[in-house]
């Protein structure tokens, strides 16, 4: 069966801001949000391999839901100017990528998702949308999923029917009378004081829905919350009119204009360059008709090129760094007597200076992981660099080690401070990798973090504890 990627615009743009560090350009361009929707996107494309994409955006403006109550988000703050300013190169990102966009004045991008979700089953087509609100959860049916991060803009879950159940125990349609008892300050709907998650969803459980608990009110214990329930009933009902998401619009899904693969490589080759997001550029998808390989050879020579600048972290101090292709610091002092591990080095640069990305074995020895991580920084043309899907593909390799060192890139060299920005493992078998870029990373982490493996190296304990 044929797949649709809807995608929740100003919700993705807005996670990459508020959660990765102020990524900005060598002109002093903040690029996080836009990073962060595009590094999403393209995971989306990567996991769900859709045949059409869409994006919906919400407009400026009161909605519908404003009139129905005055103080719907009205605690909200107003939006950074700097975050706004990432939007017109989100549009223009998706501009090139061909993705059509969809936006109704007087209501939310939610609404008009939900509207697409019901053209599409009625296509035939299943859909995953890709969100950070779960107040769509409501949507998922057989037929329709939601892909979200779990932290960051990297580790993603996949909500379906059985999903939900699982966190929740409940179903897809019972989400919006949870969110009503339980409110949603960020939507500035009120629920029944002292009714969170936990009892929310035991309460939809137990009655089904939020008319069926109001006909069993009485039963209701303890007596407190019983008593709160009736005092807040007509907020209650307000909330889960404010949370049903709106599905009849004067929307078309229109699948041709959706279909993933004619977009402008030329133009989002340029613009990701423009930005310097250099580790993107080779997961964009094969146009129509392009063999995987083929794409694969003609976006990493869009990245040969070792002078490409990498979007880096504002504020880091004077001196530091990446150092150039085939050089590294091997140590400095972390205080009270210790030395320890720091990379400053491009590690794609490192591997003869053309950026590709790939598994592979270096010569190196054997021994403990610490003093190969030592060895490999002296000499970084040893460090075999990965990326993509190969970082999954480590698995089986840590898992047969019984410890692995690691070494950081980090924005700021200082002791448990700065974030990474490159990774290097190195085993007792000899074999050493690294990643570079923020997502990468975080995919790593996350890989190690599952495994559960022994570490020692530089400045671990920010990242995981072991």
């Amino acid at each position: 069966m044929e797949r649709l990627m809807l995608l929740d615009g100003f919700g993705l743009v807005y996670r990459g801001y508020f959660a990765l560090p102020p990524l900005t350009t060598s002109r002093g361009e903040l690029v996080n949000g836009v990073f962060g929707f595009c590094s999403i996107v393209l995971r989306g494309f990567q996991d769900i391999r859709p045949d059409y994409v869409a994006v919906a955006f919400d407009l400026s403006g009161p909605t519908f839901r404003h009139e129905q109550y005055a103080e719907y988000k009205a605690t909200r703050t107003r939006m950074p100017d700097d975050l706004a300013d990432q939007f017109p190169k989100v549009r223009e990102v998706v501009k090139a990528l061909r993705i059509p966009v969809y936006e109704l004045q007087g209501y939310e991008a939610d609404d008009v998702i939900g509207a697409l979700t019901v053209q599409a089953e009625e296509k035939g087509v299943e859909t995953t949308i890709v969100t950070v609100d779960l107040d769509m959860l409501q949507l998922v049916t057989d037929r329709t999923s939601l892909m979200t991060t779990r932290s960051g803009v990297q580790n993603t879950v996949i909500y379906d029917p059985a999903k939900i159940d699982e966190r929740y125990g409940l179903v897809a349609g019972q989400m919006i009378d949870y969110k009503a008892l339980k409110g949603d300050p960020t939507d500035n709907i009120p629920g029944v004081p002292g009714v969170g998650e936990k009892t929310a969803a035991a309460l939809i459980r137990q009655w089904g829905t939020l008319d069926e608990l109001y006909a069993h009110v009485d039963e209701v214990k303890p007596e407190k919350l019983r008593e709160r329930l009736r005092e807040h009933r007509d907020k209650v009902f307000t909330g889960r009119e404010l949370s049903t998401i709106v599905r009849d619009l004067p929307v078309t899904l229109d699948l041709e204009a959706a279909r993933l693969g004619d977009y402008d490589r030329e133009t989002v080759v340029r613009l990701f360059r423009e930005y310097e997001f250099r580790t993107l550029i080779e997961r964009l998808p094969p146009l129509s008709g392009e063999r995987a390989e083929d794409a694969v050879e003609a976006l990493r020579a869009e990245t040969a090129d070792g002078t490409f600048p990498a979007a880096q972290v504002a504020g880091r101090p004077e001196g530091w760094g990446p150092a150039p292709a085939g050089r590294a610091t091997p140590a400095r002092s972390g205080g009270q007597g210790r030395s320890e591990l720091q990379l400053t080095l491009d590690f794609g640069a490192a591997v003869g200076g053309d950026g590709r990305t790939g598994a592979g074995r270096a010569e190196l020895p054997t021994g403990d992981p610490r003093a190969t991580l030592a060895a490999a920084i002296a000499d970084p043309s040893r460090i075999v660099p990965i990326g993509g899907d190969a970082i999954d593909a480590e698995r089986a390799w840590l898992t047969s080690q019984p410890s692995v060192g690691v070494a950081l890139l980090l924005d700021d060299p200082r002791p448990r401070r700065g974030t990474p920005l490159g990774m290097a493992l190195a085993g007792g078998d000899g074999r050493i990798v690294a990643v570079e870029g923020a997502e990468d990373v975080a995919r790593l982490r996350a890989l190690l973090e599952d495994l559960d493996t022994p570490i020692v190296g530089h400045e671990v304990k920010p990242l995981l504890v072991v």
